[in-house]
């Protein structure tokens, strides 16, 4: 149902927006920020605890008309969870590619919200104890499929093009291998970056 949700969101955002139009690269950057991540679901233990991690990537910007534009995005970003002692660290490269809706607002911060499907690739899986770690990559899914929503806004700050944004990534696919767990990475990312 997650999944189904997320395409027919997806898909209501983007066949408008780019069906008749031209689109052409505005804008590109980087962004560097953190991650507040989590794992949820039926599976989840209950005394599960946050985790902070790291993202860093690239983005370009391709406006479709004054309002839409579709951003999409490549991320090395940290995920995870504690529980008690123990700390499970996920690392991936992430893809997401946005849908990007700009209000035409007066003032010197242009604010958007966004939202569309993300692909990360599993780049390293480990659970550590007590300074002992032990490799779960072959136990983690490599592909965790998500849906990011977001909002952000624009400015330009001594000649400066800048940019921040607040997401929320939510895991549509588990985390199993073997698909038969109910456990969901579940991130929110607080990001800052430079547009050039």
């Amino acid at each position: 149902m997650k999944k189904l949700f997320a395409i027919a969101l997806v898909a209501g955002l983007l066949i408008p927006a780019v069906s008749g139009a031209e689109i052409a690269l505005t804008a590109k950057g980087v962004k560097l920020g953190l991650n507040i991540a989590s794992i949820s679901g039926a599976d989840a233990p209950d005394d599960v605890e946050s985790a902070v991690g790291l993202a860093l990537g690239g983005f370009g910007t391709f406006t479709v008309n004054e309002a839409f534009a579709l951003q999409p995005e490549v991320f090395y970003s940290q995920k995870g969870a504690a529980q008690g002692d123990m700390s499970f660290n996920l690392s991936y490269l992430d893809i997401p590619l946005l849908a990007k809706w700009t209000p035409a607002v007066q003032g010197e911060i242009k604010p958007s919200l966004y939202a569309g499907p993300s692909i990360g690739i599993l780049l390293s899986a480990n659970a550590s104890m007590d300074g002992d770690s032990m490799d779960m990559k072959d136990t983690t899914s490599g592909l965790d499929l998500g849906l990011v929503l977001g909002a952000g806004g624009d400015m330009v700050v001594n000649g400066m093009k800048l940019t921040g944004d607040l997401r929320y990534d939510m895991g549509l696919s588990t985390l199993d291998k073997d698909g038969k767990g109910k456990t969901y990475n579940s991130v929110i990312s607080i990001l800052v970056g430079y547009i050039f």
